[in-house]
């Protein structure tokens, strides 16, 4: 399709009653899971690094019940750190 097929297009068919207002609240739900799934990810991931880098260059360092939920709980600012990271 060329460029001027594109813009004769005809809009004139609205579609905004398309999508039901319960699907679109589905969807606003999936992407909200889909965040918090990514968001979970990363606390996760980045809590592992914090544990990697505690433990030592040797893994000999001691990481008790407390150093894991320490871990976690700094690991839930991971999107601030990451934010600072790039425009720093």
């Amino acid at each position: 399709m060329s460029i001027k097929g594109i813009l004769n297009v005809d809009r004139s068919v609205d579609t905004a009653p398309a999508v039901s207002p319960e699907d679109g609240l589905a969807d606003m739900f999936l992407g909200l899971v889909w965040l918090g799934t990514f968001y979970v990810i990363g606390i996760i991931w980045t809590s592992l690094a914090f544990i990697d880098r505690w433990r030592g260059p040797h893994g000999t360092g001691n990481i008790t019940y407390v150093s894991v939920l320490s871990a976690l709980g700094l690991g839930a600012a991971w999107p601030v750190v990451l934010v600072i990271g790039i425009f720093r």
